[in-house]
């Protein structure tokens, strides 16, 4: 498939919540590592919510767990909590694929929280897939 400047352009103009996801997959704060490892790929997601009491904490991603395992950590005795993203950042559903997209760029990030509190995620594979037309 050939990409169509004007077909990204269109795109661009999509609000995040055409792409986000809307299953959260969480944990709670005392959730080993293993746990959240297991969370990410029974969920076939790249981030996690921590959430305690009904109220989103924070997020584990696949990168924080690399990174727990190469500064040495025991998975199973080391909390989602011990190493948490707690700057979240959400977004408004409204927000456009294309400012979205920005936005994780400018902020070094692959997820945004659609929602406050989060009503879904959407990811840099989202924002993608909506800018070539991609199902996946």
């Amino acid at each position: 498939m050939e990409l169509n400047t004007a077909d990204v352009d269109m795109a661009e103009d999509v609000p995040v919540s055409r792409v986000a996801s809307y299953e959260i997959t969480s944990v709670s704060p005392q959730a080993s590592l293993l746990d959240v490892v297991a969370a990410l790929v029974d969920g076939d997601v790249g981030i996690v919510t921590v959430v305690e009491d009904g109220v989103t904490r924070g997020v584990v991603s696949e990168r924080d767990v690399i990174d727990a395992i190469y500064d040495g950590a025991d998975l199973s005795v080391v909390w989602s909590a011990d190493v948490m993203q707690t700057n979240l950042i959400h977004v408004d559903p409204e927000m456009t694929v294309g400012a979205a997209g920005l936005r994780m760029q400018n902020e070094g990030i692959r997820h945004l929280l659609v929602g406050d509190p989060p009503l879904g995620i959407v990811s840099m594979r989202d924002i993608v897939a909506a800018l070539v037309g991609s199902e996946d």
